[in-house]
Order: structure tokens, then C-alpha cells, then sequence
């Protein structure tokens, strides 16, 4: 009894250590302040609706709306790494498999320089882990 006890506290130990590891603390005011956040991206509906369908099942099914103007923000992946640029928020629905529109999914991404460096959202490859993701992102 005492192996299983002392085998599941070192699993919670690392479990709890590699977690505490992958948090990082955000980016301070003195880096955000001194952060490349890149050019505005003028163009940014195509550089979004190209990402986006480059993505999808059906790109041709694919209906945008409710677009959130880009503006300078910061993002933090689950890796770890930051990226400074133009936040970017819009809605999409588009057909899946079996020919049926989805619905309306929100999909978050970061803009630098004319070219897409995060995203999350309503993609298939995230379930609604991604899109859940993608509401706190677009508040």
C-alpha cells in the first residue's frame, strides 16, 4: 500500500511541478511597452479569411462576420512562448463533413506584420477547448 501511496504522491508532485514550470508570468508594463507589435495590418480581413479557410473542411462554405478592428495586444501560447502584434477577433461558419453548416464559431488570431503568428478558436483540430480559448481572448 505504501509503494502505490508513495508512486501516486511523486506523479502529483511532477504533475504539479510541470505545470508550475509552463506558467510564465504575463509580460511586464516595461515589455510592453518596449514590444515590436509589428505594422498595422490594413489588410487584415484578407490576411484572416486566407488563414482561416486555408483551415477548413469546406473554404469555399466559409461566411464571415462581426469583424473586431485589430489593435496592439500580446499573446501567451500553451507553450510558453509570447507574441506581441494585432489582435485580430471574427466569427465563422462554414460546412463540415457531411455538408451541414456548423454554426457561428469565434476564432481569435494575432497579426504581425501581415502574417498570422497564433491563433485559436473554433477549429476542429481544438473542439471547444479552442473556441472557449478564443472567448477569453476576444473580450
Amino acid at each position: 500500500m505504501s509503494r502505490i501511496y508513495a508512486a501516486l504522491m511523486v506523479m502529483c508532485a511532477s504533475a504539479l511541478f510541470m505545470y508550475g514550470c509552463g506558467l510564465k508570468p504575463p509580460p511586464t508594463q516595461q515589455e510592453i511597452a518596449k514590444a515590436d507589435y509589428g505594422r498595422y495590418p490594413d489588410t487584415y480581413k484578407e490576411i484572416v479569411t486566407e488563414y482561416v479557410t486555408n483551415r477548413l473542411i469546406d473554404p469555399d462554405s466559409a461566411k464571415f462576420s462581426d469583424w473586431a478592428a485589430p489593435y496592439q495586444a500580446w499573446y501567451r501560447d500553451y507553450r510558453g512562448n509570447t507574441f506581441f502584434g494585432y489582435k485580430v477577433c471574427v466569427f465563422v461558419n462554414a460546412k463540415n463533413r457531411m455538408g451541414g453548416y456548423t454554426g457561428r464559431k469565434l476564432y481569435f488570431v494575432m497579426i504581425h506584420n501581415d502574417r498570422v503568428v497564433a491563433e485559436d478558436g473554433g477549429d476542429y483540430r481544438y473542439g471547444t477547448v479552442g473556441e472557449e480559448e478564443a472567448y477569453k481572448l476576444c473580450r
